[in-house]
């Protein structure tokens, strides 16, 4: 920075109190290219995930005794990410579900089946205005989808 601003190798008229003004307008300049920026990158996340309000369901099990779940819900987009724990791939012949319970009524909302080193992923699409609490059952393919036909693995509250 030193070698940049040597008074000594500049111009006689940039000397003095006209270096003063010079050095003024290049730091109003910086800071108005940085405030630039910072109105482009909030235009640019603005809708994005970290600029979404969440809602959050969780199960109430001690955390490793037993299956448990989060499941983030972000209003503004329908979209809900499931994460599970201590439940493997289903058995065979079977499959989960994952159910919404609205005012006593269940909807199904998908049939988890990702799975990772800690147990059961989903993201889906959904509309959770309501819902008191989510089911996750472990069912047969065939069984009737008007509401869960077993009992539930995981249930989550908000």
């Amino acid at each position: 920075m030193a070698r940049l601003l040597d008074v000594g190798r500049l111009a006689p008229e940039l000397q003095g109190s006209k270096l003063n003004r010079a050095l003024l307008a290049l730091a109003a300049a910086l800071v108005a290219a940085i405030a630039i920026a910072g109105v482009v990158l909030a235009e640019h996340y603005k809708g994005s995930p970290a600029a979404l309000s969440q809602v959050e369901y969780h199960s109430t099990e001690v955390f490793g005794t037993a299956p448990g779940a989060r499941l983030l819900y972000f209003p503004e987009k329908r979209q809900i990410v499931l994460r599970a724990w201590l439940l493997g791939p289903a058995p065979s012949g079977l499959q989960y579900r994952l159910w919404a319970v609205r005012n006593g009524s269940s909807v199904l909302l998908g049939r988890p089946d990702g799975y990772d080193f800690v147990g059961l992923v989903y993201a889906g699409y959904a509309d959770l205005t309501g819902v008191d609490q989510l089911l996750v059952t472990i069912e047969a393919p065939g069984a009737p989808l008007s509401g869960p036909n077993a009992a539930p693995l995981i249930t989550l509250v908000r």
